[in-house]
């Protein structure tokens, strides 16, 4: 995951991460990405994850998600760019939003059941000592199989960790815009559509949709380091 490329006489060396969530978790101690609050938090004293999912999105950079160097095949975004941008984002807009708010934002964060495994993970939780905790699970490109198991995997999430749960799905497929699950889910389903080009988006929940511009942050060092 994380490898010494080249050592220099001086003691400093060249390191290579390969797993981006953690190569952008890494930089961001070095040099934080510049996040703009299109408006502030309607309650400074509790989170709003609906808000927060769209403040998000403004500041994602298309350029990570975009760039030849990260798409699939397909031409759709890498869910681990999409994963790592998300949660860069987050880490800093959750402080920046709810600065009175003792909040840690966590990745990966292991399942533990009663029988002790731990093989899927939820890709984001925000949780405080004493604060209601949000998860999010992110995914790209799903259809409606996919869609409904993230949905149940999600769904479990917010069992185990206790939290509120919101299923964002990067969703390029336009046949897919409108679909929310075969079945009502204990969560927030979501789908988050993007025009790179036009740099717009409209984030679509069940009951309503939310156009949002994308700003982009000055985040622009995966692709440069």
């Amino acid at each position: 995951m994380v490898s010494v490329k080249e050592r220099k006489e001086d003691q400093s060396a060249i390191v290579e991460c390969s797993a981006p969530i953690l190569r952008s978790l890494m930089l961001t101690s070095i040099s934080r990405p510049g996040i703009r609050l299109s408006q502030n938090a309607p309650d400074e004293k509790k989170v709003d994850p609906q808000w927060l999912l769209e403040r998000t999105i403004e500041n994602l950079c298309l350029l990570h998600l975009y760039s030849p160097q990260t798409l699939n095949t397909d031409n759709s975004p890498s869910e681990y760019a999409f994963q790592s941008e998300f949660a860069t984002i987050m880490r800093n807009l959750v402080p920046l939003a709810y600065p009175l708010l003792p909040y840690k934002i966590l990745v990966e964060v292991k399942e533990k059941d009663e029988s002790g495994k731990r093989r899927q993970r939820l890709d984001i939780l925000i949780r405080g000592t004493s604060l209601p905790s949000y998860g999010f699970e992110l995914v790209v490109s799903a259809n409606e199989k996919i869609f409904d198991e993230h949905c149940e995997r999600a769904e479990k999430y917010g069992e185990l960790h206790k939290c509120k749960m919101l299923m964002v799905n990067l969703c390029p497929k336009v046949w897919l815009h409108e679909y929310f699950g075969r079945r009502p889910y204990a969560l927030t389903p979501v789908n988050v559509v993007v025009d790179p080009k036009e740099k717009q988006g409209i984030i679509k929940y069940a009951a309503r949709n939310e156009p949002v511009s994308i700003s982009g942050s000055d985040w622009d060092m995966l692709f440069t380091v």
